[in-house]
């Protein structure tokens, strides 16, 4: 089975900060593309984040996916949130 290829959205029309992102769902696609970008979040792994939502947008084939970091089990301060637009 091939993968699923998704863009990771800037917000603009047709804007896209990368195509191509590899995920079975929006979410592990997201996750991918934070991976891959983790020095620009000064993250040194992406396993300490926890999935919040990964929702639907109206009238698009897009999803707003938020993740949250923890850190020992606790909540970084000031909500540790990224939300990642990801269309398919």
């Amino acid at each position: 089975m091939e993968p699923v290829r998704h863009a990771v959205v800037d917000g603009r029309p047709g804007g896209a900060l990368a195509t191509g992102v590899q995920g079975d769902t929006p979410a592990a696609a997201a996750r991918a593309w934070l991976s891959d970008n983790r020095q620009l979040f000064k993250l040194s792994s992406t396993k300490s984040l926890e999935l919040v939502s990964s929702a639907p947008l109206a009238g698009d084939a897009g999803h707003a996916v938020t993740l949250r970091q923890t850190v020992g089990g606790l909540k970084a301060s000031g909500g540790g949130l990224v939300t990642i637009g990801v269309k398919r």
